[in-house]
């Protein structure tokens, strides 16, 4: 069937329908064939169609003439329960789509990502980016919920391996610490409780991180982590004895401070690498790995994180670890 559909200034447009579209349908139809992005009323005998009929229950006839009231944008302030960083306040138009929405998120620091992004509203899963906001029935003060629970591949890495050789583990964004753990621990068949991981990231300086993953509640998303991103592994089950280690904390102007007698467990492997002991003093001491200046005691060279080091090496007393503090820091 065909409808005439009539502006308050006189325009008429014609549009071809079935008559068991609901209104919503049609309006969707007229933006999409029309590309009027505005909202849109629709009035027949001077009466408003309600979205959720259809046109044959509104006893409409074919080629019969419908108001269209085209009426302006207006901006609305919606929030955005993200997966990441809570909850993000934007201003948008009732006009903008979902794409427009991301770009928001993305001005504050939430995209873009590689990871599959999800918008919900009321429960309901929004797949259309391209529909305008009041076409979704979203409005001011309304919250949409965002959800990354796409699929992902990480590199998995043993911090002891110098030859930075590594495994892809299937993952999702949604996935907690606590369980991504686990699943390390069943793929490398070692116990969980001795397994500790680490996020290796750059700062703008190009300085690498590692950041401890170390709170099982969180999930992958909000620990920073995305598609191809490296974590490594220590297990405290690496050395056949235990070794000690004299801190010797050092101020921004250089001043020693305090000394502390430091002691790391044992295991099985013949060798340690600079870099697992390193990681190691980061979680049991919370010096930052690029913060440390590991060296011998007795001619003070430095621990070398791409080396391997025996147990002689490493046994009690041999090692000093200086603490670098940024001034302000």
């Amino acid at each position: 069937m065909k409808l005439i559909l009539q502006t308050i200034t006189g325009i008429k447009y014609a549009i071809m329908v079935e008559p068991t579209m609901k209104v919503r349908e049609v309006k969707r139809k007229i933006f999409d064939t029309m590309e009027i992005k505005n909202k849109v009323t629709l009035l027949y005998g001077q009466e408003p169609m309600v979205d959720g009929f259809t046109l044959e229950s509104l006893m409409i006839p074919d080629e019969s003439t419908i108001q269209m009231v085209i009426e302006p944008e207006k901006k609305i302030k919606i929030t955005v329960q993200t997966f990441k960083k809570g909850q993000i306040p934007l201003e948008v138009h009732d006009t903008d789509t979902l794409n427009e929405v991301y770009d928001g998120l993305a001005n504050s620091g939430i995209g873009p990502s590689t990871m599959q992004q999800e918008f919900f509203f009321n429960g309901t899963e929004l797949t259309d980016y391209s529909m305008p906001l009041y076409m979704m029935g979203i409005t001011d003060g309304d919250i949409i919920d965002q959800k990354c629970d796409g699929k992902m591949k990480i590199k998995l890495e043993n911090a002891n391996n110098l030859n930075r050789s590594f495994r892809y583990l299937p993952v999702r964004g949604s996935d907690t610490v606590g369980k991504f753990t686990r699943f390390v621990s069943m793929t490398l068949e070692q116990n969980a409780n001795s397994i500790v991981l680490f996020h290796e990231t750059e700062d703008k300086n190009g300085q690498k991180l590692f950041d401890e993953l170390d709170i099982d509640e969180e999930t992958l998303y909000m620990c920073g982590i995305m598609p191809n991103d490296t974590i490594m592994f220590i297990n405290y089950n690496s050395l056949q004895k235990h070794y000690s280690l004299q801190i010797q904390y050092t101020d921004s102007e250089g001043k020693e401070w305090e000394k502390q007698l430091i002691w790391l467990d044992g295991g099985h492997h013949r060798r340690e690498s600079g870099r697992s002991l390193m990681l190691k003093i980061q979680h049991q001491f919370n010096i930052p790995y690029h913060l440390q200046r590991l060296r011998f005691k007795q001619n003070l060279v430095e621990v070398n994180a791409n080396e391997r080091y025996s147990q002689e090496q490493l046994s009690n007393g041999n090692l000093i670890l200086e603490k670098k503090l940024v001034a302000n820091a």
